[in-house]
């Protein structure tokens, strides 16, 4: 069950006749819609060309279980979390929205909230730190999609970026949020990452996406079959960027991609073997 449907369902529960234009075609194919009305606990009336759906006045009290053991709890407002969705759902995932914005922050300073801070402070003593729906200024900030690179990033990209990792999507509210001179985006080299950094581009003009200069030699070397059904190509033909163009379609002749902790193999290669040397 989801919000769609319990609006449906919550309709009917209050007495209302609903036009079978007016169901959307999800809850009306739905097998409990189907077994509802099987049983009569809802009935169909024809109401000119077309027909109408109400609660059967004589099992109103089945109708109530029945609506109970599908919403077991009900909030007075949309579920905003996963703990509201599953007492609503039985579903964690099923939210219109979450109120929670968490974002992982690693680097030496900013201001958060108008305050100034130094993240690398936090890092040295707890490893990591993070900053909940939180206005975050920078001059140089890297958002970057996976938790091995960001942890790593500095290694690659050096000190002079504010690196940030969002526990879920990056949203448009979590864009508004932060300010800074250059915006880079390191995401994967597939469509799902280069789709991720075009929607950031429309709601920030500065944002770039990190490219290393050697790509083609490490898509050659790590690159990984492409297997899910997301393949698309459609986007090479709409982009304007040739860069990114170049690259879903290497993607497309190759069916490889290359992911953004490939990155990182030479750089954790070398400081093994400086390791080794120095023990």
């Amino acid at each position: 069950m989801n919000q769609t449907e319990k609006n449906i369902y919550t309709r009917l529960k209050n007495g209302e006749k609903i036009s079978k234009t007016l169901i959307p075609k999800t809850v009306f194919n739905s097998t409990f819609f189907e077994n509802i009305l099987n049983v009569k606990f809802i009935l169909q009336e024809k109401s000119g060309r077309g027909s109408i759906f109400f609660v059967n006045k004589q099992k109103e009290k089945e109708f109530e279980e029945f609506y109970k053991n599908k919403f077991p709890d009900t909030f007075s407002k949309p579920c905003q979390n996963r703990i509201e969705s599953t007492a609503q759902f039985r579903n964690s995932k099923t939210r219109t929205k979450s109120q929670d914005s968490i974002f992982f922050l690693r680097g030496r300073h900013l201001t958060i909230n108008g305050q100034e801070v130094s993240p690398i402070s936090y890092e040295k003593k707890f490893g990591v730190f993070a900053v909940n729906n939180a206005t975050i200024s920078a001059d140089k900030i890297c958002i970057v999609e996976n938790l091995s690179v960001f942890m790593r990033a500095e290694s690659l990209l050096g000190n002079e970026f504010i690196y940030m990792m969002k526990y879920g999507r990056v949203g448009k509210n979590d864009l508004m949020n932060i300010d800074s001179n250059e915006l880079l985006v390191f995401n994967d080299y597939d469509e799902t990452g280069i789709i991720e950094f075009l929607r950031i581009k429309e709601n920030k003009n500065n944002a770039t996406f990190f490219i290393p200069k050697n790509f083609n030699e490490l898509h050659n070397k790590y690159s990984s079959e492409i297997t899910k059904d997301y393949r698309n190509y459609k986007l090479i033909e709409e982009l304007v960027d040739s860069d990114l163009k170049d690259i879903l379609y290497l993607n497309k002749t190759t069916n490889r991609f290359l992911e953004q902790e490939s990155l990182l193999i030479n750089i954790q290669s070398q400081q093994q073997t400086e390791q080794v040397h120095a023990s």
